[in-house]
């Protein structure tokens, strides 16, 4: 237990404003253009990170097995390993900044969930589906 434990100068140096900030940004996903937006930022992605990215925008807040997103958003039959995925939602999370890492979420030991109200907000361009789907 830690009563009576002191810690001067530590809340002088973390302001309010940025413990209780607001996430504004916005990704944008136009599946016709084949494109993607963090803010006013252009982010590349190859075809299966776009395809996977798209996939659990179209369902926020559900969350999916490995196996489930295989199933769903990878665009070939060969044989893959669920652990493609692990490294797809990586490469997702990198490419895409803070908000990758805060709105793609692992769920211990089920799988993975996108949740845009952790990190800002979704802009899904609406229009014909992507080639593949």
């Amino acid at each position: 237990m830690l009563s009576g434990v002191r810690c001067p100068g530590v809340l002088p140096r973390c302001p309010l404003s940025e413990v209780d900030r607001v996430y504004e940004e916005t990704l944008t996903i136009d599946p016709e253009a084949w494109t993607v937006q963090v803010g006013e930022q252009t982010v590349p992605l190859t075809y299966q990170e776009f395809r996977l990215l798209l996939f659990l925008a179209e369902h926020p807040g559900k969350v999916f097995r490995r196996a489930d997103l295989l199933r769903a958003a990878w665009a070939t039959e060969s044989a893959v390993s669920d652990r493609s995925v692990d490294l797809y939602i990586h490469r997702l999370r990198e490419k895409l900044g803070d908000f990758g890492r805060r709105a793609i979420q692992t769920v211990v030991r089920v799988g993975y969930r996108f949740d845009v109200k952790e990190a800002g907000s979704l802009r899904l361009v609406q229009g014909r589906s992507p080639p593949g789907r």
